[in-house]
């Protein structure tokens, strides 16, 4: 399906997109604040915004849904928004989390900004694939100094790609951190000022 934002969405429940397709949402310089997103298996979800200020924001509160905004368990593919995390000290929240061996998040451009948590800030790849081709994950922030405030990914069977974009001024950990045999590959784009681990 096709969605097209005419005004700030207040909304308290999850998105489940559960039916199998494609669908797109321009979020047409309009928010939706808070929001959490479930992009299930054989699903792929299109987010763009055609006026440049548009935004998603986590839930305040870590405890619903675990401050996830956007869950792939399917395909995602940003062109444009930003993702913002409730920037509150006392919430764990997340960016885009990945955890389906089928999961798939393409960054072609937008922003991923505002998160804190413990353990990884903008991108947290617990089974699937993140590929990088533009856009910007910053100003993201982790207690931990051995995590990545930008991106973070865990186990043998999942990877980042960096092929452009920027991931800069995240604060506490690594700009990027591989965990326990995850699979990293850069061909381009900049990982600078990231402040706590440093950058990869």
């Amino acid at each position: 399906g096709n969605y097209y934002l005419t005004e700030n969405v207040s909304h308290v429940a999850t998105w489940h997109m559960e039916e199998p397709g494609v669908y797109n949402l321009c979020l047409n310089g309009y928010s939706i604040n808070p929001a959490c997103i479930f992009i299930k298996e054989n699903v792929t979800f299109n987010l763009c915004d055609c006026k440049g200020t548009g935004s998603i924001t986590a839930f305040d509160k870590t405890n619903i849904h675990n401050g996830v905004i956007v869950a792939v368990h399917g395909e995602f593919n940003m062109y444009g928004g930003t993702l913002k995390g409730a920037n509150d000290p006392d919430i764990n929240d997340r960016g885009v989390q990945i955890d389906n061996d089928n999961g798939k998040f393409t960054m072609y451009s937008g922003e991923i900004t505002g998160v804190r948590a413990w353990d990884t800030g903008g991108v947290l790849v617990l089974k699937g694939s993140f590929i990088m081709n533009g856009g910007k994950i910053s100003n993201n922030t982790v207690s931990s100094s051995a995590a990545g405030a930008g991106v973070t990914a865990y186990g043998s069977t999942t990877s980042i790609t960096i092929n452009g974009g920027e991931i800069s001024d995240n604060n506490g950990g690594f700009g990027v951190a591989t965990r326990d045999g995850a699979k990293l590959e850069i061909n381009g784009g900049k990982v600078i000022n990231n402040r706590g681990g440093g950058g990869i």
